[in-house]
């Protein structure tokens, strides 16, 4: 959101070093896209936010953004549909998007994330794809010139909006052998090995020229060095690991994850033994998940948003093949009744956890946080926020919306600033674990003295904790999964020098 409001203010969709340490961490199309669709409905000012009444106006600044993440989680919806009825069957298409709409691992696919307006996009090229080489597709009856000429056409519509979701985010790159695979494979009525990688080369042309913008424009305007670091940044992140987001998921949805494993291993049982040759899951999942694997860097549970609509699909086989099996032992096993009592629980599930007021006390934070920083008007107004990287979240609407000129200080080992801060004004956010380590006189590093000199120069403005859930269902599902969907930052105190 703080790149999308930058774009709404005319800033253009490159932030700059000032602003973030590692600007080039991602390409711009997500903050563009995004941008594009909240100025259609006059965003922010159709809002009319005011500082006199915070409380309501924050909320709604985000209820838009995440009104337009639901629709497009919608349209993936009916994306994944489509390609699943083409690929395999009424069935499976109604079972697995089904499937992908109530279960609560999908539920992330409604937050503000590069994943979700990119998934959009990669669904759309699939689709495009999967309907051109589809055997039983209808074709109207215009000749094989005219059939080829609209069949390359499809390619190249494909190929420009696979090279959008790279533009989105750069790990969408992962997917292409997927794609390839599938223009390859081409029409049913094209077997000329020639005319098929005459397919897949005009397919890769729109994915290129659009990937390149990027770097060209990093090139252009001598900052190439700076879109190098940003890359090698993301990929040497070691916040959290693999192991963690797959905790994480489980955490989130255990049955999901688990008819996830039993569906992967009964595709390579498919494969390996019975020879069949339907590799779509091994090319969607395979390079991605190597990808997290060895290059993702800081992998987080909402990275694992492209790999939702694939599982889903085969899920879904897995359902059917569950009830063929039954009815050959005689035994009558529905796979509709089947997939109800899942997408039932699913469901359950869900509604419990949107029904829980998850963000009453991040919202009174953000407020406070406003109501702290002087007003546009205060000829001495500039402050500079200290926190961790989370704590950034608090800047864009001090920023874009109130004109509240504020600077930005991670607290970190590497990135916090071994001069002194830029301006005179400083208004701490800092959680429990911060400040433990700052009253730890024993064991500090470098930037914990310079903090902690900030730290003992302010006053104690406002104090928050955190309560996603109330403590007797803190270890209750779905509850329990609150603390790895959404983070916890436990206790934040808001302190100042002024």
């Amino acid at each position: 959101m703080r790149r999308t409001l930058q774009v709404l203010n005319g800033l253009g969709p490159q932030e700059s070093i000032s602003v973030y340490e590692f600007p080039y961490d991602h390409p711009y199309f997500g903050q563009i896209f995004l941008a594009e669709l909240l100025s259609l409905t006059g965003y922010p000012q159709s809002l009319r936010p005011s500082l006199d009444n915070t409380e309501k106006s924050i909320p709604m600044l985000y209820e838009i953004p995440r009104l337009v993440m639901g629709i497009l989680a919608v349209i993936d919806t009916l994306l994944l549909f489509k390609i699943a009825d083409i690929r395999y069957g009424r069935r499976v298409a109604f079972i697995s998007s089904t499937l992908f709409a109530v279960m609560p691992v999908t539920w992330f696919l409604r937050m503000i994330l590069l994943e979700n307006i990119m998934l959009p996009f990669l669904l759309s090229s699939v689709l495009l794809l999967v309907y051109i080489s589809n055997s039983k597709s209808s074709y109207p009856n215009t000749g094989i010139h005219n059939r080829k000429q609209r069949n390359l056409i499809i390619v190249l519509i494909s190929g420009i909006l696979f090279g959008l979701a790279c533009f989105t985010k750069e790990s969408a790159v992962t997917l292409m052998p997927l794609l390839i695979y599938l223009a390859f494979t081409g029409s049913p009525f094209d077997h000329s090995r020639f005319n098929r990688a005459r397919t897949v080369a005009i397919w890769l042309i729109p994915v290129i020229i659009i990937s390149l913008i990027w770097p060209i424009y990093a090139l252009a305007v001598n900052q190439f060095d700076n879109l190098i670091t940003g890359v090698l940044y993301q990929a040497g992140r070691d916040e959290k690991g693999m192991q963690m987001a797959l905790s994480s998921l489980f955490e989130i949805d255990p049955v999901f994850v688990i008819l996830s494993g039993a569906a992967i291993i009964l595709n390579i049982i498919d494969i390996i033994v019975f020879k069949r040759k339907d590799l779509l899951l091994i090319f969607w999942c395979l390079p991605y998940f190597l990808f997290l694997l060895f290059v993702g860097g800081a992998v987080k549970y909402f990275h694992f948003i492209i790999l939702l609509p694939v599982l889903s699909i085969y899920i879904a086989i897995l359902i059917i093949f569950i009830s063929k099996s039954f009815r050959l032992r005689k035994l009558t096993v529905n796979p509709f009744v089947v997939v109800g009592v899942v997408a039932f629980v699913g469901l359950i599930s869900t509604t419990a956890m949107i029904s829980s007021n998850l963000t009453s006390v991040f919202f009174e934070m953000y407020s406070s946080i406003v109501h702290t920083l002087p007003t546009k008007d205060d000829s001495q107004n500039i402050v500079t926020l200290v926190g961790k990287h989370y704590a950034r979240e608090f800047y864009w609407i001090p920023k874009y919306v109130f004109g509240q000129d504020v600077e930005f200080v991670v607290v970190d080992p590497i990135l916090f600033p071994k001069d002194a801060l830029k301006t005179e004004k400083v208004l701490l956010l800092l959680d429990k674990s911060v400040v433990t380590q700052i009253k730890d006189k024993e064991k500090q590093d470098d930037y914990i003295e310079r903090l902690g000199v900030l730290y003992r120069n302010s006053t104690l403005k406002n104090r928050f904790n955190e309560n996603w859930t109330q403590s007797y269902l803190a270890s209750i599902y779905p509850y329990s999964s609150f603390d790895s969907l959404l983070g916890k930052i436990g206790r934040l105190d808001i302190r100042s020098n002024y």
